[in-house]
């Protein structure tokens, strides 16, 4: 099921080639010139030579992804207009409702509750709670994985901080912001620890290595927004 409803989402995270959105992202990353790293951001040698590591902070850093045959495309992950589109379908669409609920996240808080009368399921869509035919096979995969009155994941949860909106809220909201694209490369890491289908690039990018990013003090929001793009579709 999807909802008829449209939304202009950034242009590098709608980039289905997997090419050019990754290619601009990599020059804005190069720009910005980081030049020191914090541990957390670092990665064992194992894969220091290898394509997980080329596709990590530190990879970028070493330059190592500078314009030559056989590097490694990075864009590998679902949109943020994917996992924003698709969180209320449930078919094959990428970042649909089965893989928000695969990657252990709820898109949508659902409630049983007695209208005059007559017991309703219904699920928290744009602030409003929705209810009938439409929203019944929602309603009943979420409760079938999370249970019965179970509230929408919020940011602040995932990322700390004060927004208490839900992950879903804010790629509702806040379309082409760097919360924006730190949702989708979480969402992607979490799916990925479940089915493996991001990788070798994902082996690296964890969902706690996307929030040590998030929360980096070394890098700039326009560093981590950039970096988070490339890592998409």
């Amino acid at each position: 099921m999807n909802t008829n409803h449209e939304k202009p989402v950034n242009e590098a995270s709608t980039d289905h080639t997997g090419r050019s959105g990754v290619d601009s992202s990599r020059r804005a990353f190069s720009r910005f010139g980081i030049t020191a790293l914090p541990a957390v951001l670092t990665l064992t040698s194992k894969t220091a030579l290898g394509t997980p590591y080329l596709c990590t902070v530190s990879g970028m850093q070493s330059g190592n992804l500078s314009s030559h045959p056989g590097q490694p495309n990075c864009g590998v992950g679902f949109s943020p207009g994917g996992w924003w589109q698709n969180a209320n379908n449930t078919g094959n669409s990428d970042g649909n409702l089965n893989q928000w609920l695969a990657a252990g996240v709820n898109p949508f808080s659902i409630r049983r509750t007695r209208v005059n009368g007559v017991f309703q399921n219904q699920v928290r869509y744009q602030g409003i709670w929705r209810t009938g035919v439409t929203w019944e096979p929602i309603y009943g995969l979420i409760n079938n994985r999370f249970g019965n009155g179970v509230a929408a994941h919020t940011f602040s949860s995932v990322f700390g901080g004060t927004n208490s909106r839900s992950l879903w809220d804010v790629l509702d909201q806040q379309s082409g912001s760097l919360e924006f694209h730190a949702i989708a490369v979480f969402l992607n890491a979490r799916l990925n620890q479940v089915t493996g289908q991001f990788n070798p690039i994902y082996l690296e990018i964890t969902p706690a290595y996307i929030v040590s990013i998030y929360n980096s003090t070394s890098l700039s929001a326009d560093q981590k927004k950039a970096y988070f793009e490339m890592l998409q579709h």
